[in-house]
């Protein structure tokens, strides 16, 4: 709370402190509210022409010059075993394993008592001694903690092992249903509690975990059996018999992994995916090579042999499908050429002295005059947009309006926005720009200061002040 506080009253510091320029709110009012009149033509692909159909040459060179963003990637096929087999999981389950594993998880699967209370957390003894008297009075702990500035716990139906500080839980569940506790020295400050509500135990019983317990011993029944099948793989291999024969003599299944890129892609299936450590294992083979067992987590484990390679290649004109994609590509690029080449022309004209509305007639085109055309005018087109709006005054412009057709025009007039209604927008638009700045400096200063006395973290001294027990040891290879 305290360094929420803190955190508060510094940003409030910024806030009071920073002004953001006025001049950023007029120059996007300025952008909103300007208008411009100007009058355009559309020049469109049938006024250019299209492209013919390619020659094999054309298709060839342009097959080359793309070679980089057409080539296929290496591709890999191969045969992943599985020593898993679905049976498993059906296992028959003795009646006197199912009682033997009851009676040694019996407590485990009881539900334990549960209790719901309230605690509020004092400096010290003598305020401590103040909430208690309170709550005892018939003060609701909303109320007692208002009054002395904390802000109440509350804990629903919880179990013993959920309270972390030992001597709560122990007055806790010492206490009687509607008490309120005597102070406790917690391991921060002193705590009172008031207890609201009991639930009593469950014990477990045979019946209602049963459909449990038989669960998990076939679970153990069936990572039993894949550790069986991977030991008689090993063993097989070890003297001497090939991978099929190993895999057969053991019962483990196969499954055909189509040919994949690195990423896992496949061109002949597009929804396959595989996982990265499959992957990882297939790019580590050459081509044949099969893999040691591979642990994959969760009980289960793989061997993957690669059965093809296929090496990195550029796609083949006589595969139907590739040529009529190439045949698009290199048909819209020199649409796209053509297009271009018709509008830089006409508007060399415009540029050169000739009147707009003659160079559109030239090539069948109509002129479309408008005027206080606004940004947010799209109805217009974004060719016409970009346009109007880059151009400067009495200056010609050409965009393009859609993938086949471009607009060419002339900017005629701009007129800026009327001052009084545009200084309002502006003030708006500099407090909204100020609030997003005053949260990035805010942040800065953070790390700014943090750098400036090296501020650092210590996760075991901070669970030694908080009085938890020191953060368990890694695992190994963890």
């Amino acid at each position: 709370l305290r360094d929420e506080v803190i955190q508060r009253h510094f940003g409030a510091a910024l806030a009071g402190g920073v002004r953001m320029p006025r001049i950023y709110g007029a120059v996007f009012a300025n952008q909103a509210m300007e208008t411009r009149d100007g009058r355009w033509f559309t020049v469109t692909q049938a006024m250019a022409g299209t492209a013919p159909a390619p020659t094999e040459a054309q298709l060839t060179a342009f097959l080359n010059e793309n070679a980089d963003r057409l080539r296929m990637p290496e591709l890999r096929a191969a045969t992943v075993v599985l020593f898993d087999n679905p049976s498993d999981g059906a296992a028959a389950i003795s009646e006197e394993r199912i009682r033997e594993r009851f009676e040694f998880r019996r407590d485990a699967l009881s539900r334990p008592e549960r209790r719901t209370f309230t605690t509020l957390t004092a400096p010290n003894r003598a305020a401590a001694d103040r909430i208690a008297a309170a709550l005892r009075a018939g003060q609701s702990p909303e109320a007692v903690g208002q009054a002395n500035n904390l802000q109440p716990a509350r804990y629903a139906d919880t179990p013993r092992s959920a309270v972390s500080d030992p001597a709560v839980a122990a007055a806790v569940f010492g206490m009687n249903e509607g008490q309120v506790s005597d102070p406790i020295e917690a391991r921060v400050g002193f705590v009172v509690a008031q207890l609201t509500d009991v639930a009593s135990g469950e014990p477990a019983t045979l019946d209602s975990v049963r459909e449990q317990i038989v669960q998990e011993l076939r679970q153990e029944a069936a990572r039993a059996a894949v550790f069986e099948r991977v030991e008689a793989y090993d063993k097989a291999r070890q003297e001497g018999k090939s991978f099929d024969d190993a895999v057969a003599e053991v019962g483990a299944r196969t499954l055909r992994i189509p040919p994949v890129t690195r990423d896992g892609r496949s061109p002949e299936q597009p929804g396959f995916s595989a996982p990265p450590q499959l992957l990882e294992s297939m790019w580590s083979l050459g081509a044949n090579a099969v893999s040691e067992v591979v642990e994959a987590g969760g009980g289960q484990y793989f061997v993957v042999r690669v059965d093809r390679i296929v090496p990195p290649a550029l796609p083949s004109l006589s595969e139907p499908d590739v040529r009529s994609q190439l045949a698009a590509a290199w048909t819209a690029r020199e649409n796209a050429r053509l297009l271009n080449t018709r509008v830089d022309a006409l508007t060399a004209r415009i540029r050169g002295g000739e009147d707009l509305a003659a160079v559109a007639a030239s090539v069948g085109a109509s002129v479309t005059s408008a005027s206080g055309v606004s940004r947010e005018d799209q109805a217009r087109g974004a060719g016409v947009l970009a346009g109007l709006f880059t151009a400067g005054s009495n200056e010609v412009f050409s965009q393009q309006q859609s993938q086949d057709s471009f607009v060419i025009g002339h900017t005629d007039k701009i007129t800026p926005p009327n001052p009084t209604l545009a200084a309002r927008m502006a003030e708006q638009l500099r407090i909204r720009m100020a609030s997003d700045q005053l949260g990035a400096m805010g942040e800065t200063a953070i790390v700014t200061s943090a750098k400036r006395v090296g501020a650092r973290y210590d996760l075991a001294l901070a669970r030694e002040a908080l009085g938890l027990e020191p953060t368990p040891a890694a695992a190994p290879g963890q």
